[in-house]
């Protein structure tokens, strides 16, 4: 009697457990469904086995990560450092990364803090490790949304698709896979189209990015504002806005991007700054004899240095205006320091003091004072990079509809910028790159490009960028910068014709 009792229990054991298995599969297929693909094909690899449209931190997020920071905040609230992304992107784990992956004044590294955080929320947060991760062949965790665009996902060694992309395409043929690889992006390997190249296109103020590390500055009168020059110099000098104002003012057209930022991710812009040149100023204060950078206090409490050599750059401005208008609080007015060569955190917001100083005898530094030798790291520039502006990926187009791929490259910042020489486009993950040359220009702005592409047929295509300087260093795939975050992967955008 016992024994028949045992087994009823055991069996109505299972039945339950079949049940809330089958009822939780269930909702989660309902949970994949309504969230979509992310333009990824639709078949069962992209839909069971991966489970791409339960993956990444736009599956839950949507376009903004920031969005719930403030409650993690004390006193009154303020913004997240990242303000905007730029070109009205949605946020995404590469915008994070570039500071929270061992950059030291941007807070924690995310890996210290966004697991508790994930946990603590479990009735926000449905989903796992693999929600976030892949593992890759080595056994290690790494962000799906770095790697899901790679053959990593098949389950093949690393990142470079040369060697690799034979053996991939043989095996899915023989097996039958849909357009002969296992996710079913449509190859292009010839990618049939013209590009045109641009220096001139300038990104429009509701497009820059913005970094605010102490918030925005507060509203603040013009007849308030006072400029000082100081340290080393031979007359510290005051200049109220007017008196600037009143001096010749100058052009200057420069693109800056974020000093620390994963290929791609568009933190870049193209402007045109109008002010006072910086070189004039500096003459007539005097630069006393020792001086080599220039130490600059912000109203907000931002601090960093800038080389002397640069700030004597004819193209290196006290700014008053961005592409023709005055600076508003928001964009750092009424005045911004504008370095030539200058990296995104050079830009600083209201500025409120430069001091000449010797960075060898300077005992307490900001952030960069290692940078103010030309020599140093942070002032070399860090590698060409590029990247897709339009159409968002994930965009659906009719069969025969002209197609129009707008991108930027530019070899980012520093002493030793040089112009960019080749745009290279794939579309058959890596295993050719189409190199379309471009005249050398100037090295200070971007090479914005334009892809007339002509797509063979229906089908979701995966596209890739990079690019390489004059000097003929390609885009790395591992950064030497030292806050610079990995993996370095080149851009990415999915298109499907339909």
């Amino acid at each position: 009697m016992k024994k028949h009792y045992l087994i009823k229990v055991v069996r109505m054991f299972f039945c339950v457990m079949f049940i809330w298995v089958a009822l939780e599969y269930s909702e989660n297929i309902a949970l994949a469904d309504s969230k979509g693909l992310k333009g990824f094909p639709d078949n069962a690899v992209t839909r069971e086995a991966l489970q791409v449209q339960n993956r990444g931190c736009n599956s839950c997020h949507g376009k903004s990560m920031t969005n719930n920071l403030e409650k993690f905040k004390d006193g009154e609230p303020k913004l997240h450092i990242m303000a905007k992304t730029g070109y009205g992107k949605p946020e995404e784990i590469g915008h994070c990364l570039n500071c929270h992956q061992g950059f030291p004044l941007a807070g924690p590294k995310l890996a210290a803090t966004i697991h508790t955080m994930h946990y603590k929320e479990k009735t926000a947060f449905q989903g796992d490790c693999f929600s976030c991760h892949h593992i890759d062949n080595k056994g290690n965790y790494v962000m799906w949304d770095d790697i899901k665009y790679e053959l990593e996902v098949y389950g093949y060694s690393g990142y470079d698709s040369k060697d690799i992309r034979p053996v991939l395409d043989k095996w899915a043929k023989e097996r039958g896979f849909n357009k002969g690889n296992q996710l079913g992006f449509t190859m292009d390997s010839a990618l049939k189209g013209d590009m045109t190249f641009s220096q001139d296109v300038i990104t429009p103020v509701k497009d820059i990015f913005a970094m605010r590390n102490f918030g925005t500055p507060p509203p603040m009168k013009p007849e308030d504002y006072l400029l000082t020059i100081k340290g080393l110099v031979n007359k510290e000098t005051k200049y109220t806005l007017n008196q600037l104002k009143n001096r010749k003012q100058a052009d200057s057209y420069l693109t800056h991007m974020c000093g620390s930022v994963k290929p791609g991710t568009p933190q870049i812009a193209n402007l045109k700054w109008s002010g006072v040149p910086l070189k004039g100023v500096l003459e007539e204060v005097g630069v006393k004899k020792g001086a080599d950078a220039l130490y600059i206090h912000c109203y907000d409490g931002w601090e960093y240095t800038v080389p002397l050599v640069r700030a004597l750059n004819p193209r290196s401005l006290l700014a008053l205006k961005v592409n023709d208008e005055e600076l508003s609080d928001w964009e750092g007015g009424p005045v911004r320091l504008v370095p030539m060569g200058g990296l995104g955190w050079e830009l600083g917001l209201r500025i409120k003091s430069i001091e000449l100083i010797d960075a060898k005898k300077q005992k307490q530094v900001p952030l960069a004072i290692a940078g103010a030798s030309p020599e140093e790291p942070w002032q070399q520039g860090i590698g060409p990079n590029s990247g897709f502006l339009a159409p968002d990926s994930g965009t659906r187009v009719n069969q025969g509809d002209p197609v129009i791929i707008e991108g930027w490259a530019f070899a980012k910042g520093g002493i030793d910028t040089s112009p960019i020489s080749k745009i290279y486009i794939s579309g058959d993950y890596g295993t050719k790159w189409r190199a379309f040359p471009v005249k050398p220009g100037d090295p200070e702005r971007w090479q914005y490009w334009k892809f007339n592409w002509q797509p063979p047929g229906k089908g979701t295509y995966l596209l890739k960028v990079k690019t390489i300087d004059l000097k003929g260093r390609m885009q790395p795939t591992k950064s030497s910068y030292p806050f610079m975050p990995e993996p370095q992967l080149p851009a990415n955008l999915v298109i499907t014709v339909e």
